[in-house]
C-alpha cells in the first residue's frame, strides 16, 4: 500500500471525476442484452423472481450464476456513467478511527484524485445514503464501482489491527474466561505443591475421603439421571402432539450469513462447498464466509482451485495471540451482512431445507428467542465401535436431552455447529469468548443471563465421527476442558448468575454442568464399587453395610435403565433393538472419557486456552444415515 500523498488532479479537471449522467440511461437488463451477456430467457426469469425476492435484477442474475460479478460491475458503470475500479488502481493509505463505519456500510476509500476520495462501492443507493457522513469524515468524495470481494479484501488489509483486537477482546474482560480464574494464575510449582499436600491428606483419611467422594459422585449420578428422565417425559409428551407442517419461506425472506471456520481442512474443503451448494435457499439472501487462518496456505490453495458460487467468500483472519475457533468467528462477525448468522463446521452436510426451517421458525418464534440449535448426527456411524457409540450418544443428546431440557424451561448448552443467531443480539452481547474452547456452551449461558431464549430446530446435520481412540480423546478432552472453564467462569459471580437466570435455570445449570464433569473425573470410584460389589475388596475393612451396597446397586441399575429408555426413544424403530446391546457398551466406551478428563485437567492448569485440533476427512467409506439413506453429498475421502 502506498503512503497517503494525494494524487495530482488528472487532465480534464473535475469533468473527468464527476461525469455527467444521462438521465435517459438504459435499464440494466437492456444493457446486458445488447452486450450479449445474458439470454432473454434469463432476464425474464430474473424479472419474475424479482417480484418475490425484492432484489435488484443484477444481484439476482449474479446469485443464480447467470452473470459474473465483474460483468455486472461493468454494466452498472456503463449505466450510471461512473468509473469502475480497475486492477491497476493502487489503493492510497487511509487513516481512520472508525473502522466499524466502513465495514458496516460496505464501503472503503480507495484513492484520492484531484481532492476527491474515490469510494469503492457495490451498491450506489448505499453510497448515497452514507455520503453526507463520508464527507464529514474525509471530505469531498465520488463513487467508483467495485466488486464485494475487492472491497472486503481491502477492508481486511486496512483494518487488520482493529479486527485482530476485536476478535480477541470483543467480549468484556469481566465476562471472559481469559481473566479472574484460579487456573489462569496457578503456577506449575504451586500445582505440584497442592498435589503433594492433597496426597498426604488422602493417606491419613483415606477411607473417609474415599466414601465422601463416592457419595458425592452418586449424588451427581442421581441428579443427572433425574434430569434425563424428566427430559424424556417432556419429549415423549410432546411427540404425542400432531406433527408440524412442512416449513415455508416467510414473505419477508431474511438474509442468512453462514460462518464456516476452517483450519487445515484441505481434505474436505471441496466437499464442504458441494454440501453447501445443495442448500435450498434463495442465493440472493444467502452469504457464506469460509474463515481461514492467515497461515493456512494449504486450505487457501484448495479453495482457490475450487469453483465457489458468488454468495460464498473466503476471509483470511490475521493471526493474534491465540488460535481458536471462536476467535475466527469473532474476526468474521463485523463482515456479516445477514439478519441471521449460522455456524457450520468443515465436515457438515446439512439437510437441504434446513435454512428454510430456520427462517420459518424465527418468523413465528417468541421475540426473545434469538438462537436455534439443530440436531447433529453422524454419516459414518458404522465405521467402528467408537463411531457407533458416538452416534448413539449424539442421538440421545440431540433428540431427547437437549429438546427435553428446553421444554422444561432450563437453559440450553449449545453445540458448536448447526447454530443460528439473530445477528444484532449476537453483536450486542459481545460475540463469542475467543479464549473458551467450548465457546458454544458458554454463549448459551450468556444468552440466558441476558434474558434471551434458545430453542431446538427440527433439522439435522451430518458430521464425521472420530473413529480412533486418540482422536476421540483429544476431541473429548477439549470439550471437558471447555465445560470446566465455562463452569468456573460463570460461578465466580454466583450471586449475579442466580439473579440473572432465576432459581430454576440456575439449578438446571448446576445439574447439567457439574455432574457432566464429576461423573467422568470420578468414574474410577464407580469402578471400585463394582470390585466391592463382587467381593474383590473386603467390605469389612471399609466398614460398608450391606444396605448401603444395595442402595448403590439400585442407583447404578436405575441409571442404566434410564439410559436404555432414552436411547430407545432417540433412534428409529428399526434401530431400537440394537440400543439394548449398545447402551451398556457405552459404559466401556466412556472409560476413554475419563482419560480425556484427566488430560483436560492437566491442560486446565498448563494450557487452558490451547485448542487441540480435530482432524476431519480421514474416513474412506460412507455409512448410511440414521434413516437408512446414504449421503451422496459427502464424497469418499482420502488422507
Amino acid at each position: 500500500m502506498r503512503s497517503g500523498n494525494f494524487k495530482s488532479q488528472p487532465e480534464g479537471g473535475m469533468a473527468s471525476i464527476l461525469p455527467f449522467r444521462d438521465r435517459r440511461a438504459k435499464k440494466l437488463g437492456q444493457i446486458l442484452l445488447e452486450s450479449g451477456q445474458i439470454a432473454p430467457s434469463s432476464l425474464a426469469e430474473a424479472l419474475t423472481s424479482q417480484k418475490h425476492l425484492q432484489k435488484p435484477i443484477g444481484e439476482i442474475l449474479v446469485a443464480n450464476e447467470q452473470l459474473e460479478p465483474s460483468t455486472l460491475v461493468t454494466a452498472l458503470s456503463r449505466q450510471s456513467a461512473l468509473d469502475q475500479l480497475q486492477k491497476t488502481d493502487q489503493p492510497t493509505w487511509f487513516e481512520t478511527d472508525d473502522p466499524t463505519f466502513w465495514i458496516d456500510a460496505g464501503l472503503i476509500p480507495w484513492d484520492q484524485i484531484g481532492g476527491f476520495w474515490r469510494i469503492a462501492c457495490h451498491d450506489r443507493a448505499n453510497y448515497l445514503k452514507h455520503k453526507s457522513v463520508i464527507e464529514q469524515k474525509i471530505g469531498p468524495s465520488i463513487m467508483v464501482w467495485a466488486e464485494v470481494k475487492d472491497i472486503r479484501l481491502r477492508q481486511n488489509d486496512l483494518f487488520k489491527g482493529y479486527l485482530v483486537s476485536y476478535a480477541q477482546e470483543c467480549l468484556p474482560q469481566e465476562q471472559s474466561c481469559r481473566s479472574h480464574l484460579i487456573f489462569s494464575r496457578v503456577r506449575p510449582l504451586e500445582t505440584i505443591m497442592l498435589v503433594l499436600v492433597f496426597s498426604l491428606l488422602a493417606v491419613g483419611i483415606g477411607a473417609v475421603l474415599f466414601w465422601g467422594a463416592v457419595g458425592f459422585t452418586l449424588f451427581c449420578l442421581t441428579t443427572m439421571s433425574l434430569l434425563k428422565l424428566s427430559a424424556l417425559f417432556a419429549v415423549v409428551n410432546q411427540k404425542s402432539q400432531p406433527p408440524e407442517q412442512t416449513a415455508e419461506l416467510p414473505l419477508n425472506i431474511p438474509k442468512i450469513t453462514l460462518l464456516i471456520p476452517l483450519y487445515r481442512e484441505k481434505n474436505i474443503a471441496k466437499t464442504l462447498v458441494k454440501n453447501l451448494k445443495k442448500l435450498r435457499y434463495p442465493p440472493t439472501h444467502l452469504e457464506a464466509m469460509l474463515v481461514l487462518e492467515a497461515d493456512d496456505e494449504q486450505t487457501a490453495y484448495t479453495l482457490a482451485q475450487t469453483d465457489l458460487p458468488p454468495w460464498m467468500h473466503v476471509l483470511q483472519a490475521y493471526g493474534g495471540s491465540i488460535k481458536t475457533k471462536p476467535r475466527a468467528l469473532n474476526y468474521a462477525l463485523p463482515f456479516c451482512t445477514g439478519e441471521i448468522i449460522g455456524i457450520y463446521d468443515a465436515e457438515d452436510a446439512p439437510e437441504p431445507d434446513q435454512l428454510i426451517k430456520v427462517a420459518a421458525q424465527f418468523e413465528t418464534a417468541d421475540p426473545k428467542t434469538v438462537c436455534l440449535q439443530g440436531r447433529l448426527a453422524y454419516f459414518n456411524r458404522d465405521a467402528s465401535i467408537i463411531s457407533r457409540c458416538f452416534w448413539l450418544e449424539y442421538s440421545t443428546w440431540f433428540r431427547i436431552i437437549l429438546p427435553g431440557i428446553a421444554r422444561l424451561g432450563f437453559l440450553i448448552p449449545l453445540g458448536g455447529t448447526t447454530l443460528f443467531f439473530k445477528t444484532g443480539i449476537l453483536r450486542k452481547i459481545g460475540g463469542w469468548d475467543a479464549f473458551n474452547v467450548t465457546e458454544d456452551a458458554d454463549l448459551g449461558i450468556r444468552l440466558a443471563r441476558a434474558g434471551y431464549k434458545c430453542d431446538v430446530l427440527d433439522s439435522t446435520i451430518f458430521e464425521e465421527a472420530s473413529t480412533r481412540p486418540l482422536e476421540w480423546v483429544k476431541q473429548r478432552s477439549r470439550w471437558f476442558k471447555g465445560y470446566m472453564i465455562t463452569y468456573l467462569a460463570h460461578i465466580r459471580t454466583h450471586r449475579d448468575l442466580v439473579h440473572a437466570l432465576g432459581f430454576k435455570k440456575s439449578f438446571g445449570f448446576h445439574a447439567l454442568f457439574l455432574p457432566s464433569i464429576i461423573l467422568v473425573v470420578a468414574a474410577p470410584l464407580c469402578w471400585s464399587f463394582w470390585r466391592i460389589h463382587f467381593g474383590m475388596i473386603d467390605t469389612e475393612r471399609l466398614g460398608v453395610p450391606n444396605g448401603v451396597l444395595m442402595a448403590m446397586s439400585c442407583i447404578f441399575i436405575v441409571s442404566l435403565v434410564i439410559d436404555i429408555l432414552i436411547a430407545h426413544f432417540s433412534v428409529d424403530p428399526k434401530d431400537r433393538l440394537a440400543t439394548v446391546l449398545w447402551t451398556p457398551c457405552q459404559y466401556i466406551y466412556q472409560m476413554m472419557a475419563t482419560f480425556a478428563s484427566y488430560k483436560a485437567l492437566f491442560e486446565l492448569v498448563w494450557a487452558p486456552f490451547y485448542w487441540d485440533k480435530t482432524e476431519h476427512g480421514r474416513e474412506a467409506a460412507l455409512t448410511r444415515r440414521p434413516h437408512g439413506q446414504r449421503l451422496p453429498s459427502v464424497a469418499l475421502r482420502k488422507h
